[in-house]
């Protein structure tokens, strides 16, 4: 199940409109909400109506994500800082929310056969969901979250077919990682790979910018993998002295294969743009900066691996 808001929604904030996503966010579990109200700042900073259960909080950059539920207290954020000097707000909303119980959708995938050994897989994985929109009029494009990470799968898809390796190399697009980390367990749990037959896993995700270089999510796990990503990383500017480690992190779709005991890391960028899960990741702005340093030094990695 996954919380959606389809449909046209109206926030007004002591008579001044709020545009969704920019100025004012629904929290992804807000269910349906229609009326004019009365908040109240309370010590904690937060405006509420204790009679209906609703709150406005203010928050220096607005944040969405996914809900697989709706729930009270009716909560929202904004980020006009003006709005603190008020103890009392008046509140008029039309808020549209609609639980689809069965939200169908496909993780992708497909392999270069290896030229040696056929039935050992590295596995190039990215998720491709991203969170949709608010009403018909606010979307959030995901530029680095995760079209960074797809495009790059795609880009060394492309070249491995033409350069097959000695293992196979199956390339993975996960849905549902927004929604939890969904469709990557789901693999894990009905896998179409022996995962025994996995001898590792590189997960993409945000790789659009790079001026203060890469981390390796599991890297100080598996330090002869992290060396080998060092090594190959040398020749490039912004990865060379910028490649980074940190141990394990239930935060994109490597995590279910770490679980299962399949050697896996999570690439991503660091530095550049802020934007992320909001509708300012768009690719217009997207700087790219270590994109192509990361494309060689992955091709450089997994021939080597």
């Amino acid at each position: 199940p996954v919380n959606t808001f389809p449909k046209h929604n109206l926030y007004i904030l002591n008579d001044k409109e709020y545009s969704a996503g920019y100025k004012l966010l629904p929290d992804p579990a807000t269910a349906s909400l229609k009326g004019t109200f009365q908040l109240h700042m309370l010590q904690n900073g937060i405006w509420k109506d204790t009679l209906h259960n609703i709150q406005l909080e203010y928050r220096r950059k607005l944040t969405h994500s996914v809900s697989t539920y709706s729930a009270l207290p009716y909560k929202f954020y904004t980020n006009d800082s003006t709005l603190k000097a008020h103890t009392t707000i008046n509140f008029k909303i039309n808020h549209n929310a609609q639980v689809i119980s069965q939200f169908k959708n496909k993780n992708l995938g497909c392999y270069v056969k290896g030229s040696l050994y056929p039935d050992s897989f590295i596995v190039i994985s990215a998720h491709y969901d991203h969170l949709g929109g608010i009403g018909k009029k606010v979307y959030y494009p995901g530029a680095n979250d995760n079209a960074s990470g797809v495009s790059m799968l795609l880009n060394l898809l492309h070249y491995f077919s033409n350069h097959p390796c000695q293992k196979s190399i199956a390339f993975v697009l996960f849905s549902a990682e927004e929604a939890g980390l969904l469709g990557s367990r789901f693999f894990t749990e009905h896998p179409p790979i022996a995962l025994s037959h996995i001898n590792t896993l590189i997960n993409l995700d945000l790789l659009g910018t790079g001026e203060d270089g890469m981390m390796v999510v599991n890297g100080s796990i598996y330090p002869e993998l992290f060396t080998t990503l060092l090594k190959c990383s040398a020749p490039y500017k912004h990865l060379s002295s910028q490649l980074k480690k940190r141990g394990k992190a239930a935060n994109s779709d490597h995590y279910w294969f770490t679980e299962k005991g399949v050697k896996s890391v999570f690439l991503y960028t660091m530095g550049g743009i802020s934007a992320y899960h909001d509708p300012y990741d768009k690719s217009e702005t997207l700087p790219l900066t270590a994109y192509y340093e990361i494309f060689s030094m992955l091709k450089d990695v997994i021939e080597k691996l």
